[in-house]
């Protein structure tokens, strides 16, 4: 179905709908219809002014935009006009205008966010010119990520497929694997990722490996990486395997064998976010998840005293500045073949912090793992 947007002449989409049977067409809220008012000028000449309230312009008013199908449709089609409840709007890989604002005077119109991502996205443009090594291409699918994780499916097993048709656009530019929503050339920064709200408690059947975004089931982000941000663990070896033929579909199990330096500590007492270590240092990190959806997994074992293992990622060091961490938090499901599932991430700014931390690095040989 991707396809059939990405070559379409133009999409029309009903924003407005909640379902099937609701329809392109509505009536305006009256406060919007324009009102004629009797006006002179200065000469005393009468003429006649229609004025009325500015219309709200955010999509997430939009029904549609909730749905997580519609997100690769929205972003592949050449061409949209969406039917709102007030107005018409036309999109397109250059620009956004709505009826209300036909010359576009205001940059948040003009530059919305399908056209910084189908301009980050490179649609229409020829594979060769495409520089996939620059930082912005690898941004460029974060921001999606962070869009997409927003909205809603119907079934959870559909994560992937629902994202399929724009990975594969994105596959074509950057010639690299995709993995579980993540990308084999950027894999240590889209590691990434964090929630983007509240912790979620309702339990789920699987669908993607801890390391993925898309275990979460919740809105994500991700921690700000630039130039200067140096990696610290190295990607050993990756296994995704997709329930059909197609590898960017849904998945059956997923792991990825990791080379890094990894610190022990043990859960503190308290909302079970703070980690203590042997020489009496203590951190916080933020949770995936709330207590209670690890309790409602079987993962009861997450309580004051129970071994996590923060994982560094990366670091920063810039100009005079000390160097600043950061971790995935983890825990052991198997010792004996040093298996891992992601349980959190840990950001070090501060200064005691970072210098608790460089006195736990020092004297760590990095060793090899593997997260599931």
């Amino acid at each position: 179905m991707a396809s059939i947007y990405q070559n379409g002449f133009l999409t029309i989409a009903a924003s407005r709908a909640s379902g099937d049977n609701d329809g392109c067409f509505s009536v305006g809220a009256e406060k919007y219809i324009s009102r004629r008012i009797k006006c002179d000028d200065l000469n005393g000449s009468e003429y006649i002014l229609h004025t009325r309230p500015v219309l709200p312009h955010d999509d997430n008013r939009s029904p549609l935009f909730h749905r997580a199908w519609f997100f690769q449709e929205w972003l592949l089609s050449p061409r949209v006009i969406q039917y709102t409840d007030s107005e018409l709007v036309w999109e397109c890989t250059e620009m956004k205008r709505c009826e209300c604002s036909p010359k576009v005077t205001k940059p948040s119109l003009s530059r919305s966010a399908r056209v910084s991502l189908a301009q980050g996205l490179c649609l229409g443009s020829p594979p060769d010119s495409i520089n996939t090594s620059d930082l912005s291409i690898q941004a460029t699918w974060r921001s999606m990520v962070a869009m997409y994780s927003s909205s809603r499916l119907t079934y959870a097993k559909d994560i992937f497929p629902a994202l399929s048709g724009a990975a594969r656009v994105m596959q074509q530019q950057r010639k690299t694997r995709y993995v579980a929503g993540l990308w084999e050339d950027s894999l240590v920064e889209d590691l990434m990722w964090q929630p983007g709200g509240e912790l979620i408690d309702k339990p789920g059947n699987w669908r993607a490996p801890t390391w993925s975004w898309a275990s979460l089931g919740a809105p994500v982000n991700y921690v700000l990486w630039n130039s200067s941000t140096e990696k610290d663990a190295q990607i050993i070896d990756i296994s995704c395997v997709p329930v059909g033929s197609d590898p960017l579909g849904e998945l059956v199990s997923g792991h990825i064998d990791i080379s890094g330096r990894i610190l022990s500590g043990a859960l503190a007492c308290g909302d079970g976010s703070d980690i203590e270590f042997e020489d009496g240092g203590k951190c916080q990190f933020r949770r995936d998840r709330s207590a209670a959806w690890y309790a409602q997994h079987g993962c009861s074992s997450l309580t004051p005293g129970t071994s996590v293992h923060p994982l560094l990622i990366s670091s920063i060091s810039k100009d005079a500045s000390p160097r600043r961490y950061f971790f995935l938090v983890l825990r052991c499901v198997d010792k004996e073949y040093h298996v891992y599932e992601r349980i959190g991430i840990k950001t070090e700014f501060h200064p005691k912090g970072i210098q608790l931390f460089s006195k736990l690095l020092g004297g760590i040989k990095p060793q090899r793992i593997r997260i599931v």
